[in-house]
């Protein structure tokens, strides 16, 4: 063998163990991360697996604080529901309500439960239906689907002003007609790759991009300059 064939052998076993390692760096990546937490939904364009279990990081006064969640058989955050609570209510929002960057306690549907019980001494329920990212649209389509299967005596429906307007332009499932009534689009659904549990079957372009190991680089980048101001402690309402 010359010295030509010997140096492309080389390059390929190079190679070959290069991408032997980066696969099972992703592997491993993959199986430390978890499923994904969400589902395609041809209705609402995503909604939260049930059952499923995630951690989110954030850095909080110098250090690392680690924030577990998980869903419920029903999708939501939260445990299972109760059989027969004495009054339920069922809050819709984006991230702001689903908060799974603070502990279940902390977060609106938390405190709100907690209050309400102590205010009623009743067996008060709430439900956090909130999905991060979600638009008004999306919650309101929820709430007409599911109000019939959990019977809320109460709903709430979270209306954050900095994005969610911006989600209804976004997400194009919604419309005003000619007599200014809200009226579906009929823009076609597009899957996102990333929720699919076969994303390796996409073009190339998009198997890279869905990589793990493409998006924790930016990830550890955010997560160091993330703002490391102590968390204010919480303040109960005045009763």
């Amino acid at each position: 063998m010359g010295r030509i064939g010997k140096a492309i052998r080389d390059v390929v076993i190079i190679l070959g163990i290069t991408l032997a390692l980066l696969g099972g760096i992703e592997l491993g990546i993959r199986w430390y991360a978890g499923p994904v937490a969400f589902q395609s939904d041809d209705e609402v364009i995503a909604t939260l697996k049930p059952n499923v279990e995630k951690v989110f990081v954030r850095s909080v006064d110098g250090g690392p604080q680690y924030i577990y969640w998980r869903t419920n058989a029903d999708g939501f955050r939260g445990p299972e529901l109760l059989d027969d609570p004495s009054l339920r209510v069922i809050v819709y929002g984006d991230s702001n309500i689903q908060g799974r960057f603070s502990v279940l306690e902390d977060t609106f549907v938390g405190q709100l439960q907690r209050l309400l019980r102590g205010a009623l001494d009743e067996n008060v329920e709430v439900i956090n239906a909130g999905i991060c990212g979600y638009g008004p649209d999306q919650s309101l389509l929820r709430f007409q689907r599911e109000l019939d299967d959990y019977r809320p005596d109460v709903v709430v429906l979270h209306i954050f002003a900095d994005n969610d307007f911006g989600d209804l332009i976004r997400n194009r499932l919604f419309d005003v007609d000619e007599n200014g009534g809200l009226v579906r689009t009929s823009h076609p659904f597009t899957e996102d790759l990333l929720l699919r549990p076969d994303w390796w079957n996409g073009s190339i372009r998009e198997t890279i991009k869905n990589l793990k190991l493409s998006m924790w680089p930016g990830e550890i980048v955010r997560g160091m300059v993330r703002s490391r101001v102590p968390d204010q402690p919480l303040v109960d309402d005045p009763e």
